[in-house]
């Protein structure tokens, strides 16, 4: 008699075994829209349940997608590399050929059946430290070669103000500043309280 026990025979709990019972747990009640009604804290939580199954969905999905755009990206960069190496080797002759071809003449192109070849004069390519130049200029009062951005410093300026009614008063008193001034091109939309929703370490199961 084998002493192999038969596996089958044992019921194992599944994977969503523990969700499927907590799904009992805390239920709320529907309205007529088909939303969910919270009262209580074990509602509450039934709902942070959810949230959590669809946040594990939402990073189980994005880790397949970057594997496979990382694949995809990799084939890329494999294919191209190597159809790119084949036109630098085949287009490396053509510049000792298209030379002496178009010694002499006007046209710097030759124009052949399945396209053209050609020496084109090209400008220098200039590499410049822009940090270096710019002291440079600026030590030496060079400041017509400079361009300065005019831009707000919105942290000094938000203190200045008051917002009153979807309005933006300056309130900064000083002999220049219009104090009391409305600033009609300063806008304060009201929002409602933001809701943060958090949830405990998102896992895998399904939704």
């Amino acid at each position: 008699m084998s002493l192999t026990p038969v596996l089958n025979n044992f019921d194992e709990p599944g994977p969503d075994s523990l969700d499927a019972a907590l799904d009992e747990v805390g239920v709320p009640a529907r309205d007529e829209g088909g939303g969910y009604l919270v009262h209580n804290e074990m509602e509450a939580d039934w709902v942070l349940r959810k949230i959590a199954r669809h946040e594990a969905h939402i990073a189980d999905v994005n880790l397949q997608a970057d594997t496979v755009i990382q694949r995809v990206e990799d084939w890329r960069k494999r294919e191209v590399g190597q159809a790119q190496g084949a036109i630098d080797w085949f287009t490396h002759p053509l510049r000792s050929w298209v030379a002496g071809a178009i010694a002499g003449m006007k046209k710097k192109t030759a124009n052949l059946i399945s396209g053209s070849v050609g020496l084109h004069k090209q400008v220098p390519e200039v590499v410049r430290d822009d940090e270096l130049l710019l002291k440079w200029l600026t030590e030496r009062g060079m400041t017509e070669f400079i361009i300065l951005e005019p831009k707000i410093n919105w942290q000094a300026v938000k203190p200045c103000l008051k917002l009153d009614d979807g309005e933006a008063v300056w309130i900064r008193e000083g002999l220049d500043d219009p104090t009391g001034e409305v600033l009609k091109f300063i806008r304060a939309t009201p929002r409602p309280d933001k809701l943060v929703v958090k949830t405990a370490t998102p896992t895998l199961r399904g939704i």
